[in-house]
This record gives C-alpha cells, structure tokens and sequence, in this order.
C-alpha cells in the first residue's frame, strides 16, 4: 500500500525531470490545472482515467502511474527507468526494435542472444507466436 504522499511526491519529481510546471502536465495530458496541483498536494488521487493521461503525457505505462497513485497493485511494479524503456520499446518499429535488442546485448554481454533465459529474439520482437 503506498503512503498519502507517495504519488504526490513521485509526480512532483517527473515534473521536475520534465522541467515542467504544473499547467505543463495539465495542457499535456487535458486536465485542468487545478487537478494537477491537488495532485501534488495529496488533496486527491487521480482516477484510473487520468493516470492513463498523465502516463501518456509523461512517457510511461499505464500500469506505472495507476500503481504509483494507489490505483492497482501490481505484484513486480517496473521502476521509473524500467517503464520508460518499455513505453519507448513499445512505440518503435521492429526494425528499431531489433536494433535496440541488439545494444542491449552488447551491453549485457549475452554469450547467444537468440535465446536469452528460454525466451527467443523473434517472441521479443513479436515474430513468433
């Protein structure tokens, strides 16, 4: 369960790592300002609906901002790099796709990337069913 201040203190930090200001999120993801600023007041939680705009307007996946507002509980939740990389992952083609598969095994040092821990390149990039 995630403290009263938790989300507040989270979102004011995307903030600050977007260089926005609260009327920047709230033009970006269509809400009024005033709902931004009793979010980062702890005043109120956003419902479902708006943690898929706030997730949208800063880069990350639903789930991300729905479990760092309370709203779900997942049983592993991605941290802030990690959802990032996967809403970045997500967007691209499968040509970029197979590119950024291919740096992250340099990076790594994968001795057979075709297949890491059972799971082929092809199922990653979504050729295989």
């Amino acid at each position: 369960m995630h403290s009263k201040n938790e989300f507040p203190a989270w979102l004011g930090n995307q903030l600050k790592r977007k260089n926005w200001r609260p009327s920047g999120l709230a033009k970006a993801a269509d809400v009024a300002k005033s709902t931004v600023t009793s979010w980062l007041k702890g005043d109120r939680r956003p419902f479902p609906d708006n943690c898929h705009r706030i997730a949208s307007a800063l880069g990350f996946e639903p789930a991300t901002v729905l479990e760092k507002a309370g709203r779900i509980h997942c049983y592993q939740a991605l941290n802030d790099g990690e959802s990032l990389l996967l809403g970045i992952y997500r967007k691209l083609s499968l040509d970029r796709k197979r590119a950024m598969l291919e740096m992250a095994e340099g990076l790594h040092s994968f001795h057979n990337f075709d297949e890491v821990d059972g799971i082929t390149l092809g199922a990653l990039v979504g050729d295989e069913k």
